[in-house]
Parts: C-alpha cells; structure tokens; sequence
C-alpha cells in the first residue's frame, strides 16, 4: 500500500537504503484515492514535495522511469540543471536484470 506512488524524483534521503524518508521533486507520481483529501488540502505557500514531508506513506519506483530534463523551470521562473542529482540515480533503461531492486519500502 501506498499514499504516493512516486516514478520520478531528483532527490531521496532513505534509511537502510529501502525505507523512503524525505524526497524533492514530483516529475512522475500516482495519488492513493485514500490520500485525495490530504494531498487537495496542502496549503502550496511552499513546495509541494517539502509540503508533504513526513505526511504519509511514499513509495518509490526503482529503477526510476521518469527524469527532470534541463531548462526552464516554471517554478523557479529560471533555467536549471538537474545533472548534479542524477549522478546518485539510477533510471530504467529497458531491460530488467536479476540484481535491479525495483522498489523502496516505507
């Protein structure tokens, strides 16, 4: 069970390498219907994904499948490059192997 399937992040912090503790960005997420009303009711005066530390039960996609590109980012109404956060991720690249741990716990 989840609260938040999340295929795309930039950044994780994961305790005992399994267990998802904190995370920064939302490039690919599915909502649990039983979260609807907790994610509608963040505020949004900041981030979303800061917003919603420690705010329920996230699971991670691993391999990711999804990545943040370089460029313009709306949100910080500037350009951005995200290579420094994607050296320490590891992204799908269509083919499953036998020691690819495909998802966290929490």
């Amino acid at each position: 069970m989840y609260d938040i399937y999340l295929g795309g992040i930039l950044w994780r912090d994961t305790k005992d390498h399994e267990i998802l503790v904190d995370f920064c960005g939302l490039t690919l997420y599915m909502i649990h219907e039983q979260f609807y009303d907790k994610f509608l009711s963040l505020t949004g005066d900041i981030d979303i994904d800061r917003e919603l530390a420690g705010k329920g039960d996230y699971k991670l996609c691993w391999p990711l499948v999804a990545t943040q590109h370089n460029g313009f980012s709306d949100n910080r109404k500037s350009d951005l490059n995200f290579d420094r956060y994607k050296k320490s991720m590891f992204y799908y690249n269509g083919e499953i192997t036998d020691s690819q741990n495909f998802s966290f716990r929490s």
